[in-house]
């Protein structure tokens, strides 16, 4: 007789894949509503690219949308333009005989990136196998579910040619009231990969500025002998570390290869060098650090500074002096911290640009509503770093580089239109300017750019 008897397997009823319930959410006609990051949803879209001009149609509430109608004013039709917008093929165009009507249907399927919710008798510009330009009309939408989010697949149909009716398409582009573009790396970033037109245009604007300033400045800038980036004009090898510390976090190896050359100066740990200042301030982008930061710096001989080569001391760098503070915060200073270097200075020597002309001479004003403001003022305008003294204090009578950046310090959106007015001529800057001012423009552009696309 066995010891032990196995009890009978129970019936387990096997639960239903109920789909989820979800409550209604507002969608337009670009945006769907229900939240999701693209990045994520875009790895799951499967299909070949296909890069088309899109025209969402302007669903009117209570109206139904309907097909092109050449005789349809732009008042009664209206689309919305995106360029650049990618499918994702899952069944190429195939021709589908009807031999009761003797017409031959052209037709295609497509999966859509999540960026938009297509809608029936959208319009679809795209080229053919052939080569050839096609109008193409949705004439279905599926939706489907990605990582139990939405998505979409289009069945969509060939119309005509736009060799054989350039009217068609002359009259769908008169009733575009909105145009987008469409980047599929901002998708990836994790970012919104619409953009209006007007912001497109003032983005790729931007790019170029950067890449622009980058070359400009390691060009002029670079000291190989230095293996570091030294201030222009002056008699003697003169360094600010503040700054090449801020370069350094803000440039990427893959922004200009001589990043990766640069050195980094030991400055025998120095508490007053290490105390806040105006760069930690921009990177933290924390207006509030206005009070606490030094304002005012000195160029001190690096004799003062360790000699050891072995510790790689900035006496032994070659260069002659550093930016040091001026009147470093000494309130906090205990028994055991070494008192704030004492030594030899010197004064930076005002510079002019490549043509000559001074610093102080170079007037670029830009117009408001109240009149025009100076766009920059040199750097030694008075003895305040880098800024006037009315930017620390924060008050009226700033350059518009001060406005911008204490708008991007108080987490304000930076205007494009005023950025890109700034930098339109900057290598009319005299060099100590171009020196200074430059690497806060590289960090304003890349934010504005990322807000462009937010």
């Amino acid at each position: 007789m066995p010891i032990a008897k196995l009890k009978p397997i129970t019936f387990q009823p096997p639960k239903p894949n109920l789909p989820e319930i979800r409550k209604n959410v507002l969608k337009d006609v670009v945006v769907d509503g229900i939240s999701e990051p693209l990045d994520r949803l875009t790895m799951f879209v499967e299909g070949t690219p296909w890069v088309v001009t899109y025209y969402s149609q302007v669903k009117v509430p209570d109206n139904a949308t309907m097909s092109l109608d050449t005789n349809a004013s732009g008042i009664q039709q209206q689309y919305q333009k995106i360029e650049n917008f990618e499918l994702r093929v899952t069944q190429g165009l195939t021709q589908d005989y009807d031999s009761t009507t003797g017409l031959t249907r052209v037709s295609g399927t497509s999966n859509v990136f999540p960026a938009i919710v297509p809608i029936m008798d959208d319009m679809i510009i795209g080229a053919a196998a052939t080569g050839r330009i096609g109008i193409y009309r949705v004439n279905n939408v599926e939706r489907t579910a990605i990582a139990l989010k939405s998505a979409h697949a289009i069945n969509y149909t060939l119309v005509s040619f736009i060799d054989e009716n350039p009217l068609e398409l002359e009259n769908l582009e008169s009733k575009v009231i909105r145009t987008y573009y469409f980047d599929k790396e901002r998708v990836l970033e994790g970012g919104f990969p619409l953009l209006k037109e007007e912001d497109h245009n003032a983005f790729n604007e931007l790019e170029d500025i950067y890449r622009n300033i980058i070359d400009y400045y390691f060009d002029n800038f670079y000291n190989p002998a230095m293996q570091a980036i030294v201030i222009p004009g002056q008699k003697e090898h003169i360094v600010d570390t503040f700054l090449l510390e801020f370069l350094l976090s803000i440039i990427e190896v893959s922004d200009h290869p001589l990043i990766l050359k640069h050195r980094r100066f030991f400055t025998d740990n120095d508490p007053y060098m290490d105390q806040n200042n105006l760069w930690d301030m921009l990177l933290d982008r924390n207006v509030r650090m206005l009070e606490q930061i030094n304002q005012k710096y000195q160029y001190i001989s690096v004799s003062t500074f360790n000699r050891s080569s072995w510790l790689k001391g900035l006496a032994y760098s070659g260069v002659k002096y550093v930016a040091y503070p001026k009147t470093p915060d000494l309130t906090v200073k205990t028994q055991k911290d070494s008192n704030a270097k004492i030594g030899v200075t010197i004064e930076l020597t005002p510079t002019t640009n490549r043509r000559g002309v001074a610093s102080t001479a170079i007037v670029q004003s830009y117009p408001t509503g109240t009149g025009n403001m100076v766009k920059i003022f040199p750097v030694l305008t008075d003895d305040y770093y880098v800024f006037s003294q009315n930017f620390y204090d924060s008050t009226s009578g700033l350059s518009l580089l001060e406005k911008l950046v204490l708008e991007f310090l108080r987490h304000e959106a930076i205007n494009p239109t005023e950025l890109i007015a700034l930098l339109s001529d900057f290598n009319s800057w005299a060099r100590l300017e171009q020196f200074y001012y430059l690497p806060i423009c590289l960090m304003m552009v890349k934010q504005c750019r990322l807000e462009l696309y937010s």
